[in-house]
């Protein structure tokens, strides 16, 4: 059925996908979309779909652009110029958000991900919006120590930076609004997502490949100094052999904790598979892996694929991860090897020391044999993902 959709984070990782697969149905998109720098926001949109379908020109939908922003009122929408088309909008898809971690972050983490969702909502209202797709996180459950069910509740739990408790905090005013507007309301909750089952296709490197990308350069520079001075680091037992190195690094990582890694073709197969259903209006759909791998037998096999031994992971507590890379980092630049830049990644340690357990009960029952299974994240599955964003030099694709 042809139909109407406007789409907010068109962009980025997933809203790129599913903005592909809503004109592969024949819908037309309105994007919301901003310029950055110098460069249009439908040249964003089209580098993002070119990236994902090189032949995304000879699908049948259409798209037109709809310059704004998020964080403003009304979107930033001219409304003499959009209106008449906003009001004959079918669906709105919320998918923008921004993924920081810091702190320092937080002033505009809540602005993009909490009060432009408010301002989402507000829009929805103001142009008699009848449904509505929103994209939340699984992380809306922070540290929470239990089986997360695919319902929203109020939390009894602490968040491990502002990005979750951004996220928690719009999916609660969705689901508010939902409740008092009648809007006809479908939250999707994916976890960590990452490249696709048929190449490790990914348009971006970011949470789970920056871990890689560290020991990528970690490998690069201990080979640049032992090539310098070979009998020097051979006596602090660093030493290689073709590009096989030994390198003595110990890194923070419990041995059975977890990461839900999902690919994105999964979450997007499974959203699109959901979205037309009457019966998940009203529903909250975990878009997470049934079985995730533990975090440092990843570790171990990615160590594998790099070529590099001698990396002692250890048990400690979350507190005690960053003292364990400083000592690190103090012990190797007394040797001339700098790797401070481990440091970079400290906002995402915490994500070594557990998670919680996502049940997948609802969304299997909805789509039954429909439903994309997530493959284990074995080490073959690892090394294609790893393999090309390697091959792409961990540079974004967008």
């Amino acid at each position: 059925m042809t139909k109407t959709v406007f789409l907010t984070g068109g962009t980025g990782f997933l809203g790129g996908h599913l903005g592909r697969e809503f004109l592969a149905r024949g819908w037309h998109v309105l994007y919301l979309a901003r310029a950055k720098r110098s460069v249009s926001a439908e040249e964003r949109v089209l580098t993002v779909l070119e990236a994902i379908d090189p032949n995304w020109k000879n699908l049948p939908g259409t798209y037109e652009m709809v310059e704004g922003d998020i964080s403003l009122p009304n979107l930033g929408v001219d409304d003499a110029k959009f209106g008449d088309k906003l009001r004959r909008v079918d669906e709105f898809w919320h998918s923008a958000a921004v993924l920081y971690f810091s702190e320092d972050q937080r002033e505009v983490t809540e602005k993009i991900n909490h009060q432009g969702t408010l301002n989402v909502l507000d829009f929805i209202k103001r142009y008699g919006i009848k449904r509505f797709q929103h994209i939340s996180t699984a992380y809306v459950s922070g540290l929470c120590d239990r089986v997360v069910k695919e319902e929203v509740t109020e939390c009894d739990w602490k968040f491990r930076n502002p990005y979750e408790e951004t996220k928690y905090a719009g999916e609660q005013a969705v689901k508010k609004f939902a409740d008092e507007s009648g809007v006809a309301t479908t939250i999707y909750r994916p976890a960590v997502i990452i490249g696709d089952t048929v190449n490790g296709k990914c348009l971006s490197f970011t949470g789970f490949y920056n871990i890689a990308k560290v020991f990528a350069l970690i490998k690069r520079l201990a080979m640049r100094r032992i090539n310098v001075d070979t009998e020097y680091y051979r006596q602090h037992d660093l030493y290689s052999s073709g590009n096989y190195i030994h390198f003595p690094f110990r890194f923070p990582c419990p041995s059975d904790t977890t990461v839900n890694l999902i690919p994105i073709d999964c979450v997007v197969s499974n959203i699109m598979n959901l979205c037309e259903r009457p019966e998940s209006i009203g529903q909250v759909y975990h878009l997470t892996h049934p079985n995730p791998p533990k975090i440092r037998e990843l570790l171990v096999k990615g160590c594998k694929w790099i070529e590099m031994d001698g990396v002692e992971f250890v048990d400690c507590t979350f507190e005690q991860s960053e003292q364990v890379l400083r000592k690190e980092i103090e012990k190797f630049g007394a040797l001339g090897i700098n790797i401070s830049f481990c440091l970079e990644i400290s906002e995402y340690l915490r994500y070594l020391f557990g998670e919680p357990k996502f049940d997948v009960s609802k969304i299997r029952a909805a789509l039954k044999d429909k439903y994309f299974e997530a493959p284990v994240i074995d080490e073959a599955f690892l090394r294609k993902i790893l393999d090309f964003g390697a091959g792409c030099q961990w540079h974004s694709l967008v």
